[in-house]
């Protein structure tokens, strides 16, 4: 059993914390040049919060321990906003990033506890995804080993090769991957350890799958956006404002 203090909860949560020890990955080392600011989008305000906090308060209740990683520059100003907002005791530890995403959680990894049975990824940026579907992540890779949320491809994807197009993949079959992304963690420890070019992973279940292993599909929502552009941030006050009404 293990017992975490001042956590926000929702009450379908109390049995899951107590079933399984899940430490959570907060993936938060974006530099937010797309969206034209030096100071991190993901300390950017949203609604007078930063999306980062937004997104904490998203995973906290259902996380056992919480590590952050984050650019080694921002590491002082995000203590400062973290005791602000009185999550101090939700986080673990703040640790520097690397020059890749996998890099970074592979830092943020090995701070993870020795009895973590499941690592769960989420993207800083994504403030709006659902108790629900964190939930069903979970579930999905309790059951299976490894499991994604995503989306349905809504446009038509081309393939393209020497600038033409070579293919049109069937839409059917295709889904954005989105985080969470929820791993056992004795398989992110073979990857490491096995796999000699894990580091070219551009999300994080790209480490199962390079172990031939699989991974369950979970369906989310398309409002789970990831906030990396202008545009990204008008969409974002949209639906706080359409929230609020």
């Amino acid at each position: 059993v293990h017992k975490k203090k001042n956590l926000l909860s929702y009450p379908s949560m109390e049995l899951r914390k107590n079933k399984l020890f899940i430490s959570t990955i907060v993936a938060a080392g974006g530099t937010g040049s797309r969206l034209g600011i030096a100071g991190g989008k993901q300390l950017l305000s949203l609604a007078g919060k930063p999306i980062l906090i937004h997104t904490l308060e998203k995973l906290i209740p259902f996380s056992s321990e919480m590590i952050i990683v984050i650019e080694a520059s921002k590491i002082e100003r995000l203590q400062e906003m973290i005791d602000k907002y009185g999550l101090k005791n939700n986080i673990k530890k703040i640790v520097a990033g690397g020059d890749t995403r996998a890099i970074s959680v592979h830092n943020a990894f090995t701070e993870t506890s020795p009895e973590a049975e499941l690592i769960m990824i989420h993207d800083g940026v994504r403030p709006f995804i659902e108790p629900k579907n964190i939930e069903q992540t979970i579930n999905a890779a309790e059951q299976f080993g490894a499991a994604v949320l995503c989306t349905k491809v809504k446009d038509t994807i081309k393939k393209e090769a020497q600038g033409f197009i070579a293919e049109t993949p069937q839409r059917e079959l295709l889904w954005a991957a989105q985080t969470p992304q929820v791993i056992k963690k004795q398989w992110m420890e073979e990857a490491y350890q096995q796999l000699p070019n894990w580091q070219t992973c551009t999300d994080d279940v790209s480490l199962v799958e390079m172990l031939q292993k699989k991974v369950k599909i979970v369906e989310g929502s398309y409002t789970n956006i990831k906030i990396t552009t202008a545009e990204d941030l008008l969409i974002a006050e949209s639906f706080l404002k359409k929230r609020s009404i």
